[in-house]
């Protein structure tokens, strides 16, 4: 995970405050307090969302036993409800940046097991010739069936993309409402 989960929510909460502060007129100490203040003026799904927030930020915060989100997802899920709900945009521009560092690395990755794989088939390749040639008395087959090499390094190049993708995606999905 890119961001931990204590400083996703505490970015969250805090931006969730102020909006709701300047925007609606909201008093209070916290986020449960502001969302008491107003909650004749907004829907009841949004009041929903912002409480799962609030419960879940004073829970990471308070509470010894709690160390992550539990649903990470259904958090995530609140609060785009929330910043669509209080129209909080998200700035495109980052958005583009973070899709071209991924397509940028993705292809790096690429272009990398073209090289990779390459060098691999060739290492499989001699020794394969030089185990034949020991068991059959200098006798050389092109046997190209043991490719082990060349599936190790595709398949750590294809988790390393996946990896970094999961990361981008974590990195965008918590500072894109900032």
């Amino acid at each position: 995970m890119f961001l931990s989960d204590i400083n996703l929510v505490i970015r969250k909460s805090k931006k969730y405050e102020t909006v709701l502060t300047k925007n609606y007129g909201a008093v209070g100490k916290g986020l449960h307090e502001k969302i008491s203040s107003i909650e004749n003026l907004i829907e009841v799904d949004l009041i929903k969302s912002l409480r799962l927030v609030a419960t879940v930020r004073n829970k990471l915060l308070h509470d010894d036993d709690y160390k992550k989100i539990d649903n990470r997802e259904g958090f995530l899920k609140a609060c785009l409800h929330i910043e669509k709900s209080l129209g909080i945009k998200k700035d495109i521009t980052f958005i583009l940046i973070v899709a071209m560092l991924q397509t940028l690395v993705i292809l790096c990755a690429f272009y990398l097991s073209l090289i990779i794989i390459p060098f691999a088939l060739m290492i499989d390749f001699f020794k394969t010739i030089t185990k034949d040639r020991d068991e059959d008395n200098n006798r050389y087959k092109n046997n190209f069936e043991s490719t082990s090499h060349a599936k190790k390094a595709l398949a750590m190049i294809v988790n390393q993309v996946k990896e970094i993708n999961k990361m981008f995606l974590s990195f965008l999905i918590s500072t894109t409402s900032d």
